[in-house]
């Protein structure tokens, strides 16, 4: 079996931490070596298998902060000789340069992946380049959407692969089965963030409440202080307190999730976005934006959900109405069409057959 090495910045918080936590253990427990390499630990870091064998050149955050480049470089490229892998998989940007660089002329190979619409990744230009220089000297890359391909050359488009992001169990064992006769508990989830783009679902939501007086919308998620009260202030602009509300973070988002009858999501880019997943596993009617990338590769719109233009208000307000008018029927069936595909396309046994598909390869 081959030697598994996953680099990623750190293993707290975060899609791409959750998505090595489980093929890491997933791979451990195929009988794979596996280990996970990290700048430092730190505290809520997703679980992973006691097979998997966890890296670090540092003990905190300052200690690397502190460090040279060269110095930087030695360590890491160190522990990466040590490990002696077959295989790097390297996740995010800056990790990602990092051990294009520091594996120079180490006997093996390196898969790289986008976690992200690669033409929104938020680096600066230099770091640009060097992430580009990854994926032209890697040996394959792992993408989420086939929309991503487009970003690369077509030499780069000749190893790229697509592996859909693997569900947590709680979402592939439990869906609804219970349906109500109307859709009016409404949900959404995500980083209060500008990518996420919350102002226009609020705006669409309040257009749709007034034609529907009795939907309301929880908005799961934390951000920045300043940018969340902007959103709160928009909320009461639009007297609009008593219907949506800003539940903040939650620990079960599962539970969350089945406690309501449909799922929004309004953000101007994604990469593969796991609350859309998620959601659709748990069996709710979704509606979201038809962004760069991954909802187009989840919902197939008017079937298992529906798609919205970016940032069009009203077309969102709209998707709401309708499925604040859908009978019982309407909305169990789907909800029932959306478990059904995503369970299969982001199951974990589908996810991890890519995966090692895309290894051995």
């Amino acid at each position: 079996m081959k030697r598994i090495l996953f680099s990623i910045t750190s293993m707290g918080g975060g899609g791409a931490e959750r998505v090595v936590s489980v093929w890491a253990s997933q791979l451990a427990e195929r009988g794979y070596d596996v280990g996970i390499f990290t700048y430092r630990r730190k505290e809520g870091e997703y679980p992973v298998s006691p097979a998997v064998k966890r890296l670090t050149i540092v003990n905190e955050k300052k200690e690397y902060l502190a460090m040279s480049y060269f110095k930087r470089y030695r360590l890491i490229r160190k522990t990466v000789k040590d490990f002696a892998p077959d295989v790097v998989i390297g996740f995010l940007q800056n990790m990602q340069v990092w051990m294009a660089i520091t594996t120079i002329g180490l006997k093996l190979k390196r898969i790289d992946t986008v976690r992200i619409s690669p033409w929104h990744a938020s680096v600066g230009k230099v770091v640009m380049q060097l992430w580009k220089m990854c994926f032209r000297t890697g040996d394959l890359t792992i993408l989420q959407s086939e929309d991503q391909k487009a970003f690369f050359s077509k030499t780069v488009q000749k190893k790229c692969v697509v592996v859909p992001n693997p569900l947590g169990d709680v979402y592939e064992a439990t869906g609804k089965t219970n349906f109500a006769l109307r859709a009016t508990r409404f949900i959404a989830a995500g980083r209060i963030c500008a990518q996420k783009n919350f102002p226009m679902l609020i705006k669409a939501f309040a257009k749709s409440h007034k034609e529907n007086p009795e939907i309301t919308l929880d908005i799961y998620g934390v951000g920045e202080e300043q940018y969340v009260e902007g959103i709160k202030a928009l909320i009461k602009e639009l007297n609009a307190e008593e219907y949506i509300n800003l539940c903040g973070r939650t620990s079960d988002m599962h539970t969350a999730l089945m406690e309501h009858d449909a799922f929004l999501m309004s953000s101007n880019y994604e990469g593969m976005p796991n609350a859309l997943a998620e959601a659709m596993a748990v069996g709710l009617v979704c509606v979201s934006t038809d962004c760069k990338t991954g909802p187009r590769d989840l919902i197939k719109d008017g079937e298992n959900g529906f798609l919205v233009k970016v940032s069009d208000v009203d077309d969102m307000s709209e998707k709401i109405s309708l499925v604040a008018n859908m009978d019982s029927e309407a909305i169990k069936s789907f909800g029932f069409a959306a478990r059904s595909f995503v369970t299969d396309f982001c199951g974990k046994e589908n996810s991890l057959k890519k995966l090692i598909e895309a290894i051995e390869k």
